[in-house]
């Protein structure tokens, strides 16, 4: 399985498994996004 850009929520445990088998990392964004005015990002 080749997959860009995934969704965890959107595979089962066994395609997780299947996609770490050939690549070795994964990131999972944790925390929030602080609002600022319209001059910053």
């Amino acid at each position: 399985m080749y997959l860009s850009h995934m969704r965890l929520y959107k595979l089962n445990w066994l395609e997780i498994k299947q996609y770490l088998e050939h690549k070795k990392s994964i990131i999972i964004p944790v925390g929030t996004r602080e609002q600022h005015s319209k001059h910053l990002p």
